[in-house]
């Protein structure tokens, strides 16, 4: 009889416990839920949080080039390039924009654009540099900084914090030392250029005529004509000058579509193996002369760099609070049948 009593005692304080645990767990269930919640809200919220500060920090600079020239010369099509190259390299947002002609007023409207949409540095190219002032002032006040590439407006505004320069100047010189050594230190030239005014253009012609006045002085300027950059503009203006005045036995080209349209003038006004033409950039139509001696020679501009990668590197700089180089001058280098094929794309301009 004990012994039944003691197994049925057994038999409820086993059931008992039993009712224990599950009440336990019913009442601790809830406040695992809760917990549970809680810290996912939590986890949620902090990770949007990290997030938020993540894209804000990671956020890459922009950038918007603001050319002269879009797609229709060698030149600057390099220097884009060399532009959006570097700033893939740093992880930059990169866009080039700009006319297919000479176009100062486009250039300050998308200029205004790039202000417009907040961007963080505008490479600008003022070929007019009285007409950039105000611009700058705006993207100034917006705290965008300013690289220029070919000329300067000649702003004091502290935005402005690197400008690549010809030097216009040696560019000058060098051209009047290599036409005297052609042609004896003796000739009449016609000068194409874009504009009369165009500022990297006039410096050269102005150190020409100052260097070979005093060094060379039976080399005379006969007439300067206006081109816009343009092949056809210049092919008529060339054809003209050569019509009134036959005694043009050279053409310094300014710029760098008047070396081609030159070659077509002699072409066309059978003066071609009469006259000489110096070019200036290297354009594939330009190697293509060069090499078949219907143009004498070039002097090119480092496009790619100058103008494209070393602007960035200044911004990169002025961003992680290192010096920056305020002025970056643009060497010119000669290029001739003797060293045509020294030319960095050369290469890829012959097997096109």
């Amino acid at each position: 009889m004990k012994k039944i009593l003691f197994i049925v005692f057994l038999i409820v304080l086993a059931t008992s416990m039993i009712f224990m645990g599950v009440a336990c767990k019913k009442e601790a269930k809830p406040a695992a839920e809760t917990t549970a919640a809680e810290t996912t809200a939590a986890e949620t919220t902090a990770a949007e949080t990290t997030a938020a500060e993540t894209t804000a920090a990671e956020k890459p600079k922009e950038i918007t080039y603001v050319t002269c020239l879009l797609n229709v010369y060698y030149g600057w099509n390099i220097a884009h390039q060399g532009f959006l190259d570097q700033c893939k390299k740093y992880g930059y947002t990169g866009n080039v924009v700009g006319p297919n002609g000479i176009d100062t007023a486009m250039q300050l409207d998308l200029m205004e654009t790039a202000i417009g949409q907040g961007v963080d540095a505008i490479i600008a190219v003022p070929l007019v540099p009285e007409s950039y002032p105000d611009v700058y002032a705006k993207a100034n006040d917006a705290g965008i900084i300013i690289g220029e590439a070919a000329v300067t407006a000649g702003s004091d505004l502290p935005n402005v914090i690197t400008s690549g320069f010809s030097d216009n100047k040696l560019w000058g010189e060098q051209s009047a030392d290599k036409i005297a050594e052609k042609t004896g230190g003796k000739a009449n030239i016609l000068i194409p250029c874009t504009a009369l005014d165009t500022p990297n253009q006039l410096e050269a012609r102005k150190a020409f005529e100052a260097y070979a006045a005093e060094k060379y002085p039976e080399l005379k300027i006969v007439q300067v004509v206006e081109t816009q950059s343009d092949h056809n503009i210049g092919l008529e203006q060339i054809k003209n000058a050569l019509t009134a005045y036959p005694e043009i036995n050279f053409i310094w080209a300014n710029e760098g579509f008047v070396a081609q349209a030159a070659a077509t003038a002699l072409e066309e006004t059978g003066k071609k193996g009469k006259v000489t033409i110096l070019g200036v950039d290297c354009a594939k139509e330009t190697m293509d002369l060069i090499i078949a001696g219907d143009v004498w020679a070039t002097f090119d501009q480092n496009f790619y760099q100058a103008w494209g990668t070393n602007i960035v590197d200044q911004f990169k700089n002025y961003w992680d609070g290192k010096p920056v180089e305020k002025v970056m001058y643009v060497p010119f280098v000669y290029y001739d049948q003797n060293n045509i094929t020294e030319h960095p794309y050369y290469k890829e301009f012959t097997s096109q």
